[in-house]
């Protein structure tokens, strides 16, 4: 059921979803190689997951760069060997602003960011999970993939599209053992989520709060749930399962609209 003697990537891993996951994945037995732009929260994570006995590389990179993107690949190849787990996890969220307000910039940075780091990063290992002739691409997409929210058109633009780049990339790995699947976290207790009540000018248990009242489970989704969902994903007992997009979203989803 578990990852053992596999060699993961896990970009977004210095904090939040992605460090969570890191953590998950090097408890359960892999060596992980650990991604992203925050080079003091990397080193962190990957002494952390040092302290209990796992394997972690930490590499500096800003997944929206391709050509950092494919040297990373090969460095994490020599290094660990080649890859069998690949999460996306690398994301940033907008200040709410409605379309007519947004700006360019933002929008391009967002979908350059959620989007094409998830194709870059899953393109850049590819070549890997084709000589093993199995593995797994999890990509973090959010509920905001599969629904839509007022003030948010660049962040839930690229979390849709993060679910359609999942379900095509199943379709075309398939036949090489690659199974590929996104999670859509509902709201998440992250530096994310306290980003988000700063920015709107709210008190961080006040926001919260009515965060949480919008699932069913009235409460903050953990950075570890998701990540259980990722190890569950990244397991054999998922072995028949690719193409999903699976919420992990205290019921948000299924709540009805007030």
């Amino acid at each position: 059921m578990r990852v053992a003697r596999r060699v993961a990537w896990v970009t977004g891993a210095a904090s939040g979803i992605g460090a969570a996951t890191a953590r998950r994945l090097a408890a359960d037995g892999a060596s992980v190689a650990c991604l992203d732009v925050d080079e003091a929260g990397l080193e962190s994570v990957v002494a952390e997951i040092g302290r209990h006995a796992g394997t972690a590389l930490a590499i500096t990179l800003d997944v929206a760069d391709a050509a950092a993107t494919r040297e990373a690949a090969g460095r994490i190849e020599r290094d660990l060997g080649a890859v069998e787990v690949v999460v996306a996890a690398a994301g940033i969220v907008h200040a709410q602003a409605d379309v007519a307000d947004l700006d360019h910039d933002v929008w391009q940075r967002v979908l350059t960011v959620n989007l094409t780091g998830v194709f870059l990063t899953v393109q850049a290992a590819i070549p890997q999970l084709r000589r093993h002739g199995r593995g797994v691409v999890i990509a973090i997409s959010s509920t905001g993939g599969l629904r839509g929210s007022a003030g948010y058109a660049a962040y839930v633009s690229s979390k849709h599209g993060v679910v359609g780049l999942v379900r095509c990339l199943a379709n075309e790995l398939a036949a090489d053992g690659v199974r590929v699947n996104a999670v859509c976290p509902g709201s998440v207790d992250t530096p994310m989520l306290d980003r988000q009540a700063a920015e709107r000018g709210l008190d961080r248990d006040v926001a919260s709060q009515a965060w949480a009242r919008a699932h069913l489970i009235e409460r903050l989704v953990t950075a570890d749930e998701v990540a259980s969902a990722v190890a569950w994903l990244a397991g054999d007992s998922a072995q028949m399962i690719t193409g999903l997009a699976l919420p992990v979203d205290g019921g948000s989803l299924a709540r009805p609209p007030e």
